[in-house]
């Protein structure tokens, strides 16, 4: 058997130096495996942990858009994608949930969530460069950045022209979460502040009257009608979150040489109709 511990570590290096034969490319997609939850057992073999633990990520960089977008499916079926606008400063989180018929769930659910940038990741002409050697290498991040809390009572208008301002991907990006893209107050503002665009109101309103005093969904009965709180954990295990550099071999100075990689977990609070949109809420 091979041990985790054995497996080589491969860094993903820039293409920084010499000619560039992608330099004509607007866009690039890179597929890697990701370790899920950041932790690796020492104890455990590779055959085990690719059973259970891993999964597939694509990342991608699109120069011409200003963009970087991450995708990945658990195991469960979820689809988790996420959009970083470098434009706007603004983050895209649509996720796609299966729901069991049998348990009297929706058959399949999506959501979106708006937030603003914080400058956790590097920018899409960084990301387009990114290489590896192993293409079976399992991914575990160099640091845990642990996890926010994201309450999110707000859902934004439908018109195309309004979601433009938030991001002018929301509009394709979100269709089908059109009744369901969720922010708040305080993420709208720092993005639209940050662009001098609308004032929030004008693009959001509350996706329910007095959420404040809602209960959480899990706490009300399976048969519940009410409108509830829901809470759903989006966490990205492996993403790079800023550019390494170097210093010069010869000279002053530094170079950039490499891409240091973080893992970090949102969890997004946001009001439903009934419990019957939240069935999977943890207590």
């Amino acid at each position: 058997m091979t041990n985790y511990s054995r497996v080589p570590i491969l860094l993903f290096m820039l293409n920084l130096l010499g000619s560039d034969p992608d330099k004509c490319l607007t866009r690039a997609d890179l597929a890697v495996r990701v370790q899920y939850g950041g932790q690796k057992s020492q104890e455990e073999n590779v055959e085990s942990i690719l059973q259970r633990d891993v999964y597939e990520q694509v990342i991608s960089g699109n120069s011409s858009m200003d963009t970087v977008t991450i995708e990945f499916k658990l195991p469960d079926g979820t689809i988790v994608t996420q959009l970083t606008d470098f434009r706007m400063q603004s983050q895209l989180v649509r996720v796609f949930l299966l729901g069991e018929e049998d348990l009297g769930e929706p058959r399949s659910q999506a959501f979106c969530f708006v937030s603003a940038f914080t400058g956790d990741m590097i920018p899409p002409e960084a990301v387009m460069k990114l290489r590896q050697k192993n293409p079976w290498t399992i991914r575990v991040a160099d640091e845990d950045r642990g996890q926010v809390d994201q309450e999110s009572p707000l859902i934004l208008d439908s018109s195309a022209i309004r979601q433009s301002a938030v991001s002018s991907h929301l509009p394709s990006f979100c269709k089908d979460a059109k009744s369901a893209t969720f922010s708040s107050e305080q993420e709208l503002f720092n993005i639209l502040d940050s662009v001098n665009g609308p004032d929030f109101s004008s693009i959001s309103k509350p996706a329910i009257e007095d959420h404040v005093s809602l209960s959480r969904c899990h706490v009300l009965p399976q048969t519940s009608k009410n409108p509830c709180l829901c809470n759903l954990k989006i966490c990205f295990d492996w993403y790079p979150c800023t550019l390494k550099y170097c210093k010069n071999s010869e000279g002053e100075g530094e170079h950039r040489c490499g891409i240091r990689t973080c893992r970090k977990c949102t969890n997004f609070f946001f009001p439903v109709k009934s419990k019957n949109s939240c069935l999977w809420d943890p207590k």
